[in-house]
């Protein structure tokens, strides 16, 4: 089981947020710190770190963004505003490797956007990894079962990255009420296909798992 910690914040209640997850993981004190990549990550008095991922949701008629913690240091998250329809044809095929076929085909027989839905699990996982952005064709999303797929090299791939567990959710935005598409990710090797689970939800956030199977 991997457990995220996870809040919605805006730049006034930032370092409260995260002050308020760090302690849910075990970290009475801890501050932001990033690697070389700029991938951030919670760093204890002590040496002691621990995995936090940010993504900021600024399409929304109410711009707001999402802070994660967990005591796995390799996660990930992306997020964004999930409009009605099946989306850009052109965009979706411009990340979509063959790998995906399945996947974006399922949503778009839902009426659903499956290029965003791509496009938001591969940004997860790549922040997971900790990599800069490469191709998105490089990356293949497979369902596993319920709302968790695997991020993997797809067979082309030019650049590489390790297999990553990804949870897919919506949820109504704070204030707007626009729908909302998540995905959270695990790039830890002995966490890969374990069950995700959010914990710390703060007030505002009503989370639903997304259903990767066929309609």
């Amino acid at each position: 089981m991997v457990e995220f910690h996870l809040a919605s914040f805006s730049p006034e209640s930032r370092a409260t947020t995260l002050a308020q997850l760090a302690h849910n993981i075990g970290l009475p004190q801890a501050s932001l710190a990033r690697t070389e990549t700029y991938k951030p990550y919670l760093l204890a008095p002590d040496g002691q770190t621990c995995g936090l991922a940010i993504a900021h949701i600024r399409r929304s008629a109410q711009p707001f963004s999402l802070m994660a913690a967990c005591t796995t240091n390799n996660i990930g998250l992306d997020a964004e505003i999930w409009p009605i329809g099946t989306g850009d044809a052109i965009f979706r095929n411009s990340i979509m490797a063959k790998d995906d076929t399945n996947l974006a085909e399922t949503f778009r027989a839902k009426g659903l956007d499956s290029g965003l839905l791509l496009w938001v699990g591969k940004e997860a996982a790549l922040k997971a990894a900790g990599h800069v952005m490469v191709d998105p064709r490089d990356i293949a999303i497979t369902k596993l079962k319920l709302n968790l797929a695997s991020a993997t090299p797809s067979k082309n791939a030019q650049a590489m990255m390790p297999q990553t567990t990804l949870a897919y959710y919506t949820f109504a935005a704070p204030q707007s009420g626009e729908t909302v598409l998540m995905a959270i990710a695990s790039a830890n090797a002995s966490m890969a296909s374990k069950p995700i689970e959010i914990l710390y939800r703060g007030e505002l956030l009503n989370f639903s798992p997304l259903s990767l199977d066929s309609p």
